[in-house]
């Protein structure tokens, strides 16, 4: 039994996709997914779906981690401009008075 059903889990958390997972054992992602009576419908793999909520078992809403995601960036940034300070010093012979 759903612990929330599939129009207040959609309606509340917005979510741009969903993990469907169907009564059979089977999974999809479902892009832009909506409820409407008892028919989940959507997007997968740019083709237009519609499943009779009888057929799903389970609805997931994946959500990132924006602290992790910020985290990486400024990583990768900084890990790229110290390579490019690395590169410049190292090929920059006229930057300390070399000849």
């Amino acid at each position: 039994m759903w612990e929330v059903s599939p129009e207040q889990l959609i309606s509340q958390e917005q979510p741009d996709s969903v993990l469907v997972k169907m009564a059979d054992g089977s999974k999809l992602v479902l892009q832009d997914p909506a409820v409407f009576r008892d028919t989940l419908s959507g997007a997968h793999d740019g083709t237009a779906v519609r499943i009779p909520l009888a057929s799903v078992s389970e609805l997931e809403v994946r959500q990132g981690d924006t602290v992790k995601t910020i985290v990486v960036v400024m990583v990768i940034t900084v890990g790229v401009a110290a390579v490019a300070a690395g590169i410049f010093l190292a090929t920059c012979d006229e930057c300390f008075g070399g000849n």
